[in-house]
């Protein structure tokens, strides 16, 4: 079995496609990864396409305007199998472009596929937490923070202040996603109502809201509540998330990704991982960061389209459901 991958983007997302598949290709002995290369912009697409090659994987990294026209140009140019980043899309007319979309395509939020997400998915279905009745967390960083307080220093990402090319939301669409996403998947439910509060302070655009309040009501009764910030003083990388349930609660953070808290009553353990079987594949406490979710999408985007056992990753479709729901929130406020 050989893939022929192609990463489009050379930006911090595409670096991490490209490690990601160096380091899928070291898991997965019995398939032949040719070494990934990086898509020349004003290339032809089709000219990347290997006719030896089994699988022609393409990695789709570039500003987020491109994404949907990307993954049109890799169909049509012969890719089989594709794995992108999101947003999927940033207006109406793409997302519509996207549901007519047939090939299985994998996105890349990775916090979902990371062990302690998957564990708490795990525990709440077994009933651990008895009833389910809320989740609540945030996603905090400080890039506006630090972009206002060092006016003089480029800005490590200029396309994004330009909304033809970022879309019409940043903190909103660019982590806000991974949080709605994220809830969206332990709820088990599409919410039935979803309200938002933005501010825009420490913004380099007007476009770009930097911090956001999130409220997300589901049919069966559970409510979200989130605070995403770009402009939180202070804070690296912080991704948090609580399911709270009639019996228990449990707690995710990804600065700390290796352990659970487990909340019942007024007492609350400790869960630490045991075992190497996700992204990676590293011991516990040994882990690869944020491209953790990168490498496990990858890896199981390929293994399915190689035909071998995979676990589900975030689809094309239901993503293209997400960014709905996230752009008429924008445009409502």
């Amino acid at each position: 079995m050989k893939i022929n991958p192609i990463v489009v983007g050379r930006g911090m997302a595409g670096q991490a496609m490209e490690r990601s598949l160096m380091i899928v290709s070291t898991l997965e002995r019995e398939i032949n990864f040719s070494t990934p290369r990086f898509f020349n912009r004003g290339d032809d697409l089709k000219s990347y396409t290997d006719k030896s090659a089994d699988i022609n994987l393409l990695c789709i990294a570039n500003p987020h305007a491109y994404h949907t026209s990307t993954l049109l140009d890799g169909i049509a140019a012969g890719f089989n199998a594709i794995v992108v980043d999101k947003p999927v899309a940033i207006n109406h007319e793409q997302i519509e472009k996207i549901k007519e979309i047939s090939l299985p395509v994998g996105v890349c939020h990775g916090y979902r596929m990371m062990w302690g997400p998957q564990t708490i998915k795990s525990m709440c279905l077994a009933g651990d937490l008895g009833e389910i009745f809320a989740i609540e967390g945030s996603y905090l960083q400080s890039s506006s923070a630090q972009a206002a307080l060092n006016p003089n220093k480029p800005s490590r990402q200029p396309w994004k202040n330009d909304p033809d090319a970022s879309g019409p939301s940043d903190a909103l669409f660019d982590i806000g996603s991974h949080w709605s996403d994220m809830a969206i998947w332990l709820a088990g439910e599409w919410p039935s109502n979803v309200d938002g509060k933005f501010s825009y302070v420490n913004s380099e655009t007007e476009h770009r809201d930097s911090h956001v309040y999130l409220d997300f009501d589901f049919p069966s009764g559970i409510f979200a509540r989130a605070t995403v910030s770009k402009t939180y003083h202070g804070m690296s990388n912080n991704f948090e998330i609580t399911a709270l349930g009639s019996k228990g609660a449990l707690t995710w953070r990804f600065l700390n990704p290796d352990e659970i808290v487990h909340g019942a009553g007024g007492t609350y353990s400790i869960i630490r991982r045991s075992d190497a079987e996700f992204g990676s594949c590293q011991r516990p406490f040994h882990g690869t960061g944020w491209i953790e979710g990168y490498i496990e999408v990858i890896r199981q985007t390929v293994r399915k389209s190689a035909g071998l056992e995979h676990r589900a990753v975030p689809t094309l479709q239901e993503q293209a459901r997400l960014f709905e729901i996230l752009l008429n929130l924008v445009e409502n406020n």
